[in-house]
C-alpha cells in the first residue's frame, strides 16, 4: 500500500498536466486500455459530464475547476487513473516475465525424418529454437555414451569397434534414458532421424515413448543427387555450405579448407537412398495418425524454399498436438 501510494503521488502531477487538461479526450494510447473502462466505473459516479464545463481554444482545452465537485473529481480521477496504469503495467510486466520462465505443462514430441540433404538438419535446428525441445540425435547419444563409459557405451563401442551395427535394444536404451532426463521432460523432445527400421519403431511404443507428430521431408531423389554433389563441408567450424544453393564465403582461407566428403557422391548416396527409401515405408505405418508428409523442394530459391517448409512444419506440429484450428476472430467494417 505504501508502495502504490509512492507510486501514485509521483504520477499525480504528470496525470494532471497530460490527462486532466484535456477532459474526456485521454491523449495517451499507452494508458488509454485502464482508463476506457475507468470512465465509466471511476469517473462518472463521482462527477457527471455535463458538471465539468469545458472550453475549447485553438485546439487546447481547459477545465473549470470551482468547487468540490472538481476536488473530488480529481482524486478520483487521480487514483483510478494511477491505480489502473499501476496494474496494467504490473500486469504486463509480470506476464511477460512468467511466459520466460513458465515451461509448457504438456512439451512437443517431435520425431523427424528424411533422406540425406532433404534439409533435415536445417529444419531441427528451427524447431529447436521455435519450441525450445532438446535435439536427439542417435549418433550424438552414441559417441556421448561411448565417451562416458556408461554401460550401455560399454556395450555400444563392443560393436562399433568390430565395424558391426549397434543393436536395437542397446540404441532404445540411450533413448529412453536421454528422455527419462529432467530437461528433457520438461521441454519435450525432437527425436531426429530415429526409429529408421519397423523394429525400432515397435521397441519406442513398448517401452511407451510416443511422439505428436512425425514429420516426414520428401525431396526427389533427383534433387537430392544434385543437393549432396554439390555440399562441402567446413571442418573448423562445422558448417555444411553447398556450392550453388547455399555457397561459402568468398574468403580464400575458408575455400581452401573446405572438404568435399567420401559418402557425398552420386554412387555412394544411391546406395543409402534405397535403405532409407526401405526403411521408412515400414515405419510410416506405426505413425500414420501422426504422419505429415512434408514437400521438402517447393522453390528452386534456397531461402524462399527453407522458409515456406518452417512454416508447414509449425502448422503440421500445431495440428498433431492440438487438433485443427479453431479460432475467433472480430474487427470493424473495413478493418
Amino acid at each position: 500500500r505504501t508502495s502504490i501510494m509512492s507510486v501514485l503521488r509521483t504520477l499525480t502531477p504528470f496525470l494532471e498536466r497530460h490527462i486532466c487538461h484535456a477532459g474526456w479526450a485521454v491523449r495517451l494510447p499507452g494508458v488509454w486500455n485502464p482508463l476506457r473502462h475507468l470512465r465509466t466505473t471511476a469517473i462518472a459516479p463521482v462527477v457527471p459530464p455535463r458538471a465539468l464545463h469545458t472550453t475549447t481554444t485553438h485546439g487546447s482545452s481547459s477545465q473549470s475547476r470551482g468547487g468540490e465537485g472538481w476536488k473530488s473529481f480529481r482524486f478520483a480521477f487521480h487514483m483510478g487513473a494511477g491505480l489502473a496504469f499501476l496494474g496494467a503495467t504490473t500486469a504486463t510486466v509480470s506476464a511477460a516475465t512468467d511466459n520466460k520462465k513458465r515451461k509448457p505443462s504438456n512439451p512437443p514430441r517431435i520425431i523427424i525424418s528424411g533422406a540425406p540433404g532433404s534439409g533435415k538438419g536445417t529444419q531441427c535446428e528451427f524447431i529447436v529454437q521455435k519450441y525450445g525441445v532438446v535435439h536427439i540425435s542417435t549418433g550424438d547419444l552414441l559417441r556421448d555414451e561411448v565417451k562416458r563409459g556408461t554401460p550401455l557405451g560399454k556395450k555400444a563401442h563392443e560393436f562399433m569397434s568390430k565395424g558391426e551395427l549397434v543393436p536395437d535394444d542397446v540404441v532404445i536404451g540411450m533413448v529412453k534414458n536421454k528422455l527419462d532426463e529432467p530437461e528433457v521432460r520438461e521441454c519435450g523432445w525432437l527425436l531426429d532421424g530415429f526409429p529408421r527400421t519397423a523394429a525400432q519403431a515397435m521397441a519406442l511404443e513398448k517401452e511407451g515413448i510416443h511422439a505428436d507428430a512425425f514429420l516426414l521431408l520428401d525431396v526427389p531423389d533427383s534433387v537430392l543427387v544434385e543437393r549432396i554433389t554439390g555440399r562441402r563441408s567446413d571442418p573448423v567450424t562445422g558448417k555444411i555450405y553447398h556450392m550453388k544453393f547455399n555457397p561459402p564465403p568468398n574468403d580464400p582461407e575458408v575455400l581452401a579448407r573446405l572438404i568435399h566428403r567420401k559418402d557425398d557422391t552420386e554412387e555412394a548416396l544411391r546406395t543409402r537412398l534405397v535403405t532409407y527409401h526401405k526403411n521408412v515405408e515400414g515405419i510410416v505405418g506405426s505413425y500414420e495418425p501422426i504422419l505429415r508428409d512434408i514437400n521438402g523442394q517447393q522453390s528452386e530459391d534456397y531461402k524462399t524454399n527453407v522458409a515456406t517448409i518452417r512454416a508447414e512444419i509449425e502448422a503440421a506440429i500445431m495440428s498433431c498436438k492440438y487438433g485443427p484450428p479453431q479460432l475467433v476472430i472480430s474487427g470493424a467494417p473495413g478493418s
